[in-house]
């Protein structure tokens, strides 16, 4: 890497590539910040006691004392301990599945057979003892299991199982049933109690991964108070004090806390993973550009390269420098940072300066246009559906309702004005500006990888650097700077022309003198240029036009599909394992500089109608699609027009109506108030009624919706039965019916879908948990995979192409944390 800093970078990407994080010397009384980070939302992900110390646990290396194997330690000393075995015994007990999986791993490490160690396993729960734990106690090997447990164990999960137990024995304090089963129904279990170890285990087992996402019954287990300690709380507590009362601790605590970052260091190992990959092979073939005719990389590419393998040249030594890559890009963050740099930016100088100038030139140009829609079809089969299917063809009056090939008859009969022209080249540029794909899809080949002249394209560059003189700069720093070989090219073709009056020993300083007068207009916003600069403009010009496009094309294909490339590298991983990308987008979910990118993901969703395909789950009674979406109503009780006709829907329903269910559940709930069930009976009795008031819920819709109009005159009673029908709606099981009841109700369909995107912005975890929860519903119908493969690469790309995280994790190694907490957290 010493190479990589002698060389000659520019200020700005030395800057870059020299980020540190600050703030290890901020001194900081322990115990001040976790209480602010259990109070913030941000900091409360990735902070308090369990949660600060799995994050930073699971970020250490071998230079720091808070790893895993100080976990060991903590473990090693209470399993010896008497008490022990009796919260390990009463968590059995209460459903801890992921522990007994734990458990029976641990045993089997010590050399017992699986059936043995799930014996074990049963004789400690029933017994609070056995035979191995002797054993157990005293192997690191064997904890590692449980360690692993304490790592992965969501913090909500020992207050959900409270929850269990205390529905299972009838406890007084616990959740209604109507909750609990829809909490089992979403655990893909029969809606009723489990009976039996093994089935308390199955339970809890399951719930462990859904813990803490949604926003239904799963995540309100998660507040159910715990009456007494568990294994899991005991022995992080225990971490907590022994990490209190050492000074040691407490200082990396304190400095590490503004400067662990999980986040970065997942992206990083999966950049790492994937250079393998077909992906990660293509990638470092592109980027480094070695072939016969170029044994030495150029630009950027140049630097890494001698960092990696020194001066020496050859595509054979490619090899030996993606070795050295994989290794360097988990200790060295220069290394990541010098890597990822590259999806901050569609490309770098000149790509961008030119996309700039061509989008800027649809919107101004009418010649331009023209040649667009003459040429720029040529070559892109797709194009023209990529511009169909994007909202600016559908938004703009002359698209609108057209196909690309009507535009191009209208163009070639002349039945377009100036004004209609512009119109259509600003759907292209908009196209072109926001899609790095349809971008790079004019040089290069996507299926073979290679450049690819696009005939529009030659035929208007020589315009773009005519009209504009930020494109005209760009290629200027390109030549001194960044292309060795465009400029020494440009330099023989340029002093081969008498009339440039630019002779070999001049080129260099007279190319310098063109850039710093068009600097000089740029900054008095002078369309006036200084000779030099004028007569690098016609001569570039006209070089692009004869022999120099060959090197224009092959400098912009470089630029451009550097950072495409890049991001085939994640998705192509993400792809063949989304339970990966999931478990890391709930990690960059919360950070700072992320909110983009999850904004993004949102739209995405939304834009494949996410909100009405999970109303449609939901309609075709998936309990867990349910579940995910609880947020929902919580957003649309809050808004009043929703709220008002859903409630209006339900009164006024007839008895065969399928929210006439949805009536005599929340009637029911509300009549368990004190005092209501004593107005509806005083109500009844002056109809004539003396039945049972359940029997009349049952077996009598007249009457019941007579003795809910009197019911409803006491303001008390009206607000408690509003609330039942959306808790009955949220946690029960007639959310089907009421989602059945949306679908057929444009106005009910439009407040779910704008109540959709709210919990959107307002969760970001929501999405993850939709859209996990949806992949598994219709498992059986290839259609509904295939889509849901579609939305998950699309929400990938969506973080991908969001520039503004990468730049913030490159600079800010936590995605903002440290800088949130500097501001946020008072620190004395």
């Amino acid at each position: 890497m010493k190479r990589l800093l002698r060389a000659s970078l520019p200020a700005s990407v030395a800057l870059l590539l020299g980020l540190l994080i600050g703030g290890g010397t901020m001194v900081l009384r322990a115990g001040t910040l976790p209480e602010a980070v259990d109070s913030d939302p941000v900091l409360a992900q990735s902070g308090g006691k369990d949660r600060i110390l799995k994050w930073l646990i699971g970020s250490g290396n071998s230079r720091d004392f808070l790893r895993a194997d100080w976990l060991d330690t903590i473990l090693l000393q209470f399993f010896r301990k008497e008490e022990a075995q009796a919260l390990v015994q009463r968590d059995l007990l209460r459903g801890d599945g992921l522990l007994a999986n734990a458990l029976t791993q641990a045993f089997q490490i010590l050399r017992v057979g699986s059936q043995t160690a799930r014996e074990q396993v049963v004789e400690l729960a029933r017994e609070g003892r056995c035979r191995l734990w002797t054993s157990l106690s005293g192997s690191s090997r064997a904890l590692g299991a449980i360690r692993d447990y304490l790592l992965t164990l969501p913090s909500g999960y020992p207050a959900a199982l409270f929850a269990l137990e205390a529905w299972e024995h009838d406890d007084r304090d616990a959740f209604p049933s109507s909750v609990m089963e829809t909490a089992m129904r979403s655990l893909l279990l029969p809606p009723k109690k489990p009976e039996g170890l093994e089935a308390n285990w199955e339970a809890g087992t399951r719930l462990g991964p859904l813990i803490g996402e949604g926003g239904g019954a799963l995540l309100l287990l998660t507040t159910f108070p715990k009456k007494e300690a568990t294994f899991y709380d005991t022995v992080w507590q225990l971490a907590w004090q022994g990490m209190v009362e050492d000074p040691p601790l407490v200082k990396e605590y304190r400095d590490r806390v503004l400067s662990c970052s999980t986040s970065r260091r997942w992206l990083v190992q999966t950049l790492q993973s994937s250079l393998d990959s077909m992906e990660g092979d293509r990638f470092l073939r592109h980027y480094f550009a070695l072939d016969f005719l170029h044994p030495t990389p150029v630009g950027r590419a140049k630097w890494l390269w001698e960092a990696l393998v020194g001066p020496r040249a050859g595509g054979g030594l490619l090899p030996l420098a993606k070795k050295k890559l994989a290794t360097l890009l988990l200790s060295d963050d220069r290394y990541a940072d010098f890597l990822l740099w590259h999806l901050t930016r569609p490309a770098e100088a000149a790509a961008q300066a030119t996309r700039e100038a061509l989008t800027h030139a649809l919107r101004r140009e009418e010649g331009v246009v023209r040649k667009a829609l003459q040429t720029i079809w040529e070559g892109q089969t797709e194009l023209a559906g990529r511009l169909e299917e994007s909202p600016w063809w559908t938004l703009c009056e002359v698209t609108r309702g057209k196909s690309a090939a009507d535009l191009r008859r209208s163009c070639s009969r002349g039945e377009l004005d100036r004004t209609s022209l512009l119109a259509v080249g600003g759907v292209i540029a908009s196209l072109l500006e926001r899609s790095d794909s349809a971008w790079s899809s004019l040089f290069l080949n996507k299926e073979e990888g290679t450049a690819q002249g696009s005939p529009f394209f030659l035929s208007v560059f020589p315009t773009l650097v005519q009209i504009a003189p930020e494109c005209a700069l760009a290629w200027i720093d390109t030549l001194l700077h960044n292309d060795q070989e465009a400029f020494v090219a440009f330099g023989r073709w340029i002093s081969s022309r008498p009339q440039a009056r630019v002779t070999v020993q001049e080129y260099a300083p007279w190319l310098q003198g063109a850039g710093d007068q068009m600097r000089q207009a740029l900054e008095k916003n002078s369309p006036i240029l200084g000779e030099e600069a004028q007569l690098f403009v016609e001569a570039f010009s006209q070089w692009t036009s004869e022999t120099g496009w060959e090197r224009v094309l092959h400098r912009l294909q470089r630029e451009i599909g550097v950072a495409e490339k890049l991001r085939e590298i994640f998705l192509g991983s993400w792809r063949a394992n989304p339970e990966e990308f999931w478990r890391g987008y709930g990690g960059l979910a919360y950070l700072p500089g992320a909110k983009s990118a999850c904004e993004r993901a949102a739209d995405t969703l939304v834009t494949f109608g996410g909100s009405e395909n999970a109303l449609r789950a939901i309609a075709g009674w998936d309990y867990a699609v349910g579940d995910a979406c609880g947020r929902v109503w919580d957003v649309l009780w809050e808004s009043s027009p929703d709220r008002e006709r859903l409630l209006q829907a339900v009164l006024h329903s007839d008895g065969l109506s399928d929210l006439n269910s949805v009536l005599v559940m929340a009637t029911k709930n509300a009549l368990e108030r004190p005092g209501a069930r004593t107005l509806a009976e005083k109500i009844a009795r002056s109809l004539g009624k003396t039945a049972d008031l359940l029997q009349i819920l049952a077996e009598d819709p007249t009457t019941t919706r007579e003795i809910l109009a009197g019911c409803l005159s006491d303001p008390s009673f009206r607000e408690s039965w509003e609330k039942s029908v959306f808790l009955v709606a949220k946690f029960g099981d007639q959310s089907p019916v009421v989602a059945q009841w949306i679908l057929s109700r444009k106005e009910a369909l439009d407040g779910w879908k704008n109540a959709f995107a709210i919990a959107l912005k307002d969760h970001p975890l929501f999405l993850r948990a939709v859209v996990v929860r949806m992949a598994r519903a219709k498992g059986g119908e290839l259609t509904w995979a295939f889509e849901m493969r579609k939305l998950e690469e699309a929400i990938m790309m969506a973080v991908l192409t969001d520039r503004l995280l990468w730049e913030d994790l490159i600079e800010d190694k936590t995605g903002g944390i440290a800088s949130y907490v500097r501001k946020n957290v008072s620190i004395p």
